[in-house]
């Protein structure tokens, strides 16, 4: 354990790691190559590194969090997919019942493995998220149909009978002791949308402690620092800096829109409309409220197409009026919509999607709420332009600040309040919902973002204007090679001159002339196989890095993994799925503009030289 923790890799301290077949393993396999290592006479870096990857993206585990569930794992006689720590201590209780719906989890404690006391206080209000917990004093008793957890000061071999879960509070961990009645796969794919695993510095911490290595839990930020970092999401926001209504900051961008959606959820349900190819864990995040009929009030998920050239507005205008002729019993309306839009780089026109809300308010009576996510440009200060229009419609941004605010440095993501009165007032009343889901972000990853937040504009402004080289050279490539000029999918220059700088573009590319059906449905990922294969290239589903990498994916086998088949397919155009390219501030551009006019001549090569 020592030698392992002294030689943890570079690679491993990011949120993104490799997706590619040669190093990307799973849980169980990465587990098995770690283990391995322990009889390596002497470890270095790069032979760590060669165990691979547990996953690909932080939010779902990375391989520090892995090695560290992995140690818990070994002290209890249990698998590594048995044992899931956390970013909260109170999600772990939560995120069992979340993965039952339906199910009463009753939660027995030992002395000094109480559980936390907001959760106690605060149970009732989780059950429109599919959450019923019950929490009992004494022995474990039965309770059949249910599920029963005993919370303990560490977790430990020996699970009482009856017993089907352990969670430590202080480790901030979960074991699952009876597999059969909790799933592995449901509790790691509720963390992945629903909170986050126990951070990288902190899993590193543990570790460090647990190989009898001197170590010292991170530190929060001066307040000074916190201080300007709730200022400058302000601002880059276009919300004045109100000091007294800070961002409510979580330790992921999901848990932040959970803690959101709880709140309206407890408050009497919305009807909630977003883009039928928006990001997929949002989709699927919302889906979690929408499809749980216990507990009452809920969400309602509607979809807009904004597929292909569909233009956005008229999409969504057509879903307001299908939303208010249903006559939904629910008092508000939330609007919901990515400005650039993912992975369409789409950019409504503000004035008249103000004025399209200003009148479904009229219509209907209800409460209305515009939620943007600024991820692609978090410097666009949409708040302002609303300010600037009179705005009475409620508003937040939404950023998801592991990509360009924090640089890649660590997953967080926060709500920030418009101008308005409302919206500020709404702000203040899901603060105590994101403590409650414990989501709040955590000590390291406030440092991390108030050590990185400055220049994100003057980055983000950089990119695009790597991205805007590298799709002139990419169309001009395409069109060479197949005599069709082919769209992209990206901000106009209009967009960017008012702050929607994305980094960030998607295309279609056109299939190959006289090739068999199955040659054009692999396309895409034949592309981006080729690019992956050069240096500068990662395969992977993230952007707003600043690493010099640039992010390749097809969205439909990756970020909108949780989007209907449906949706997925509306993107394809004469068979080709989408492609999704992003690029980070600085970066070699002639080698990038090289290896994008190679690859494009390598896949419209015949079918045998591809294979």
């Amino acid at each position: 354990m020592t030698s392992l923790v002294s030689n943890l890799p570079a690679e491993w301290m990011g949120t993104t790691f490799r997706n590619d077949p040669g190093f990307y393993h799973g849980r169980p396999a990465f587990a098995s190559n770690v283990l391995a290592l322990q009889s390596e006479p002497s470890l270095t870096p790069a032979k760590v590194q060669a165990a691979g990857n547990a996953e690909d993206y932080f939010r779902v585990a990375s391989n520090v969090s892995t090695c560290f569930e992995l140690a818990l794992a070994r002290q209890v006689g249990a698998t590594v997919e048995e044992v899931y720590t956390f970013s909260s201590r109170n999600f772990p209780y939560i995120c069992v019942g979340v993965a039952n719906p339906g199910r009463t989890v009753h939660v027995y404690h030992e002395a000094g493995g109480e559980p936390p006391a907001s959760l106690v206080a605060g149970a009732g209000k989780l059950e429109s998220l599919g959450c019923r917990l019950a929490f009992h004093a004494g022995a474990v008793c039965p309770h059949p149909g249910d599920i029963v957890i005993v919370s303990v000061p560490a977790l430990k071999a020996a699970v009482p009978a009856g017993a089907h879960v352990q969670v430590s509070p202080e480790q901030q961990a979960l074991h699952i002791a009876d597999a059969s009645a909790v799933d592995p796969a449901a509790i790691l794919r509720r963390r992945k949308r629903l909170c986050t695993p126990l951070t990288t510095p902190m899993c590193k911490h543990q570790l460090s402690l647990l190989a009898g290595l001197p170590s010292t839990p991170p530190s929060p930020p001066s307040a000074e620092g916190a201080a300007s970092l709730f200022a400058h999401l302000q601002t880059m926001s276009g919300s004045p800096a109100y000091a007294a209504c800070p961002p409510v900051v979580c330790s992921a961008g999901l848990p932040a829109i959970c803690s959101l959606w709880l709140t309206l959820a407890n408050e009497g349900g919305a009807d909630v409309i977003m883009a039928s190819t928006c990001y997929g864990g949002s989709s699927e995040l919302t889906d979690i409220f929408d499809k749980n009929d216990e507990g009452g009030s809920m969400l309602n998920k509607h979809k807009f197409d904004i597929t292909g050239t569909n233009p956005i507005l008229p999409a969504i205008q057509k879903t307001l009026d299908e939303v208010a002729a249903k006559k939904s019993a629910m008092p508000r309306t939330v609007l919901f919509v990515e400005i650039p839009t993912n992975p369409d780089m789409k950019v409504p026109d503000i004035t008249m999607l103000d004025q399209a809300l200003r009148d479904y308010k009229e219509k209907t009576g209800k409460e209305v709420m515009l939620l943007v996510d600024t991820t692609f440009a978090p410097g666009s200060q949409v708040l302002q332009k609303l300010t600037d229009l009179g705005s009475p419609i409620t508003s937040m941004v939404f950023i998801s600040l592991s990509k360009s605010v924090s640089r890649g440095k660590t997953c967080a993501g926060t709500l920030v309040a418009g101008g308005q009165s409302t919206s500020r007032e709404l702000l203040d009343r899901v603060r105590p919902f994101a403590e409650l889901l414990g989501a709040t972000a955590s000590d390291d990853q406030m440092s991390f973002l108030s050590d990185n937040h400055d220049g994100v504009e003057a980055r983000c402004k950089q990119a695009y204007g790597n991205a805007k080289a590298i799709g002139d050279t990419l169309c001009a490539a395409v069109k060479k090679c197949t005599g069709r000029d082919m769209a992209l999918n990206f901000v106009t220059d209009d967009n960017a001159a008012v702050g929607f700088t994305s980094s960030t573009f998607s295309f279609n590319l056109p299939p190959q002339e006289g090739a068999a059906l199955e040659d054009n449905l692999e396309l895409a990922q034949i592309f981006v196989d080729k690019l992956t294969a050069n240096d500068g290239f990662k395969p992977c589903v993230s952007f707003g890095q600043d690493n010099g990498l640039v992010y390749c994916t097809v969205p439909a086998t990756s970020t909108q993994g949780a989007i209907s088949l449906e949706d997925k397919a509306k993107q394809a155009v004469e068979g080709v799925q989408l492609t999704r390219l992003s690029f980070p501030p600085t970066l070699d551009l002639d080698h990038v503009l090289k290896v994008v006019e190679a690859s494009v001549v390598q896949s419209y090569s015949n079918k045998k030289s591809r294979k």
